[in-house]
């Protein structure tokens, strides 16, 4: 039998759990993107932003807006 403490710890992690599961619902993550030669950051992330776009809307066929991109982000080093 699961004491008062007990039962409020076990609960505060399956709430812990799903908001951790919930924040990572829409994420996406692209492998093996061909580098770009862009040195400049800004022009990266435009760079990127329309690979991606042009991936969802015209190969993957799914629709997807400019403002449907909440954040972009880039794992692992940028080299140029």
């Amino acid at each position: 039998m699961l004491t008062v403490q007990e039962s409020l710890e076990k609960n505060k992690l399956l709430i812990q759990e799903q908001k951790d599961n919930e924040s990572r619902a829409k994420n996406v993550i692209i492998y093996n993107i061909a580098e770009t030669t862009v040195a400049d950051r800004k022009d990266w992330m435009t760079q990127e932003e329309s690979y991606c776009l042009k991936l969802f809307n015209e190969i993957l066929d799914i629709k997807v807006n400019q403002e449907d991109i909440k954040r972009m982000l880039r794992l692992g080093k940028f080299e140029v």
